[in-house]
């Protein structure tokens, strides 16, 4: 998966404030307040390729993510 500006955007903030690629559905809101979104990122919480369990997601690192669920390929994090 090839991410757009806005969704790299959002991956290198919530990367910034947590240092994980794994949030919990409170820090996404806590990401979209910082980044003025009414609502959570629908390609993040509705894609079944970044749900861990309930309320856990993990974040595409440098938009990369690996065939096989769950598991990331995680590189240095490049700002635009």
């Amino acid at each position: 998966m090839k991410l757009n500006e806005k969704q790299l955007e959002y991956v290198n903030t919530a990367y910034e404030m947590f240092s994980t690629d794994t949030l919990e559905k409170s820090q996404i809101k806590q990401v979209n307040a910082k980044l003025g979104m009414k609502s959570s990122p629908a390609w993040l919480i509705k894609d079944p390729q970044f749900r861990l369990t309930r309320g856990v997601y993990k974040l595409p690192v440098n938009g990369l993510v690996n065939p096989s669920k769950n598991t990331l390929v995680i590189t240095k994090i490049s700002k635009i």
